[in-house]
């Protein structure tokens, strides 16, 4: 048995690795979502390097960057404790 568990076990491509790939990165911010994961790698199957990030880590908005996903569940969002984000940073820069 090799020591290696993991060679030659992942064959199939996720997407791009890094933004230059495509020019072309779509961020998704995640609220506590349960498919935020999901959602990624939707987007990273469109050819799409995609990064999720807590809510309260946003990056900072490039040239590069193409879209925002906010993804949280229905409750997060009516709850006077949700949290909050600024989102001057991408309005009407991004999608």
């Amino acid at each position: 048995m090799s020591g290696n568990a993991n060679s030659g076990t992942n064959s199939v491509s996720n997407g791009p690795t890094a933004p230059g790939a495509t020019g072309e990165l779509v961020l998704v911010m995640d609220f506590g979502s349960q498919t935020a994961q999901l959602i990624a790698r939707r987007v990273r199957e469109l050819n799409v390097y995609c990064e999720i990030h807590p809510f309260h880590h946003f990056p900072p908005v490039t040239p590069e960057t193409k879209g925002v996903i906010l993804s949280g569940s229905p409750s997060s969002v009516r709850d006077d404790s949700s949290p909050r984000i600024d989102l001057d940073a991408i309005r009407r820069k991004v999608p």
